[in-house]
């Protein structure tokens, strides 16, 4: 027979990308079927796996999807929702110009870290302001029609001193050890 040597393929290495796109901001897409056409930024995801990172921008890159409203073949109804965007689809564009421009990180004489215009020798006139920083508190604030609001969940609605068992109190532990410590 013949003998056959089994090589393993090394993955390529992805490169992360240091995003530079943020929620609120206005993008330019570049390519497909909404090519040339600008939008505000709803959601950047970061990268997954072996995803580059995702853009949602509002009102482009619609798909139509059906929602089940019922039990019968055809209680559903069709909605049209944006899809991700890959980052490298879009580009940023300058809220003054409102051209697509290309951006880095620097410094200010302060120390803080500002996205500017990629250029020669930016100054601070060609500093890009972030509209909304992330502080990874996504879900508060939000109110659905299934959430219990605030007042509600505050309430104390069950108040039985005969219940009064756990947790122990402090009083509870003392009067505790003293029995155990006189037996």
């Amino acid at each position: 027979g013949e003998s056959f040597r089994l090589i393993r393929k090394a993955k390529a290495a992805i490169k992360p990308v240091d995003v530079h796109i943020f929620r609120e901001d206005v993008v330019k897409i570049l390519s497909g079927p909404d090519k040339g056409l600008t939008g505000k930024v709803l959601e950047v995801f970061p990268e997954a796996d072996r995803l580059p990172p995702q853009i949602f921008v509002e009102g482009r890159n619609l798909r139509k999807k059906k929602i089940r409203i019922g039990s019968g073949e055809d209680d559903y109804i069709v909605v049209s929702m944006e899809a991700p965007l890959p980052y490298q689809e879009v580009q940023l564009v300058d809220p003054k110009t409102f051209n697509p421009i290309e951006t880095m990180w620097m410094y200010t004489s302060e120390g803080q870290k500002v996205r500017v215009k990629k250029m020669e020798s930016p100054t601070s006139a060609d500093i890009i302001p972030i509209a909304v920083q992330d502080d990874g508190k996504k879900n508060e604030g939000l109110v659905g029609c299934k959430d219990t609001p605030y007042d509600i969940v505050q309430k104390v609605t069950y108040n039985d001193p005969s219940h009064n068992l756990f947790p122990l109190s402090v009083r509870g532990l003392i009067e505790l050890r003293e029995k155990m410590m006189n037996k």
